[in-house]
């Protein structure tokens, strides 16, 4: 995952710090869609962190971004292989505990949850 500097806007750092580039223009940050892939058509709003894509429709804000990351990751995810091998535990622990392949970096992504149990962050 890659590091921030401090001079990215609050509202879009969860939206690049999991792939996403965006290129600010003027009160909004602009690229391509993490979801559907479409070149400039994923928009994110520099003060309110609300985004959305004019193609494949989806809006959401930072914590609802993180959410359905995490969710159409863990869709895909189907290949745990390697972490068995290298961490010797089980496929059903890694899947109970959520973790998956990011569909924007392919890194493996582990949510963390609150103490009530809500997903806090990935």
């Amino acid at each position: 995952m890659p590091k921030l500097s401090n001079d990215v806007p609050e509202a879009i750092r969860p939206y690049k710090f999991h792939g996403c580039e965006l290129e600010i223009r003027g009160s909004e940050a602009v690229g391509d869609c993490p979801l559907c892939g479409k070149e400039d058509k994923f928009s994110v709003n520099v003060e309110s962190s609300l985004a959305q894509c004019f193609t494949c429709g989806v809006k959401t804000n930072g914590k609802g971004f993180i959410r359905i990351l995490h969710e159409r990751s863990f869709e895909s995810t189907e290949d745990y292989e390697h972490l068995v091998n290298n961490r010797g535990i089980e496929e059903e622990t890694f899947d109970e505990w959520g973790v998956c392949k990011s569909v924007t970096t392919n890194d493996w992504i582990v949510p963390a949850y609150n103490p009530e149990g809500n997903r806090h962050t990935l």
